[in-house]
């Protein structure tokens, strides 16, 4: 579904070939508008329609759901480049992720195991490294050589970047949400909210990010990270804490309101959208 800004919601897609989607879980919107998203089911398997768990795409105009793969076991995390030419996707239940080529229609092709590991929710920077979601945050090459994980004190669920520079790791946790000022930028994304397709900027020098830091959140960290992504959300709660060069801990917020050193209203540890 959509949420305009002025809260209007609108149903893009609730059924593929007349049959209720499993559990739509994660997505990725490509330069030409089109959405990739993940459909899993967790938990309870009763009154489960589809004939089985897999992903789709839907089309630019909104007229058309794609089935895209259907050899999967239980697919997670999604995250294109920002080219469009190449799409990964965590296959969370058989532990390993994949990169396929993406054709002009939308539709996938030449699948290839890309990382023997699966995944939560996944992003990726600007030199095309992609990031996992296991016990730790897995960052892979691009050519899928793992080049170092990091540790964050809980299991990590899902991870963006976000900030004004688009240089701040956000990962979500089970009970928190942690910050890593980082060295490397995300990689553009590729719609931005005028609607034109940004452009990448590649970065040169690969450098290791700096120890995470800490923000409690009382919001369920799977949707949580869901809404940094598209609102301003991220921007509250990078603006709310200190990025200064002498003093790089995030601020802690306890719920109800409160304001950050920049004067930012913070409700239930992120901002009011």
């Amino acid at each position: 579904m959509s949420i305009s800004p002025k809260g209007d919601v609108t149903v893009l897609a609730d059924k593929y070939e007349g049959k209720k989607f499993n559990s739509p879980n994660d997505l990725w919107i490509d330069s030409k508008g089109g959405v990739y998203f993940s459909d899993p089911r967790y938990g309870n398997r009763e009154g489960m329609e589809q004939d089985g768990e897999h992903v789709y795409y839907l089309t630019p105009d909104r007229g058309q759901v794609i089935r895209v793969t259907s050899d999967l076991v239980r697919p997670n995390g999604v995250i294109g480049t920002p080219n469009g030419r190449r799409l990964y996707i965590a296959d969370h239940g058989a532990s390993k992720t994949y990169v396929y080529t993406v054709n002009k229609d939308g539709t996938l092709a030449d699948k290839q195991e890309f990382a023997p590991e699966g995944s939560d929710g996944m992003t990726i920077d600007a030199q095309g490294n992609v990031y996992l979601t296991t016990k730790v945050v897995a960052v892979y090459s691009r050519k899928g050589e793992k080049a170092q994980e990091i540790q964050v004190p809980e299991s990590p669920a899902n991870v963006t970047f976000g900030g004004p520079d688009n240089q701040t790791l956000f990962i979500t946790a089970r009970t928190s949400l942690y910050s890593v000022p980082m060295r490397v930028k995300g990689a553009a994304t590729p719609v931005r909210s005028d609607g034109q397709a940004a452009k990448p900027k590649a970065i040169k020098e690969p450098r290791r990010p700096k120890k995470a830091s800490r923000v409690s959140v009382r919001r369920s960290s799977a949707r949580l990270i869901r809404i940094l992504r598209h609102s301003c959300a991220v921007l509250v709660l990078l603006s709310a804490a200190d990025q200064s060069s002498s003093s790089r801990r995030a601020h802690r917020f306890h719920g109800s309101e409160s304001k950050g050193p920049t004067g930012c209203r913070v409700t239930s540890g992120y901002g009011g959208l």
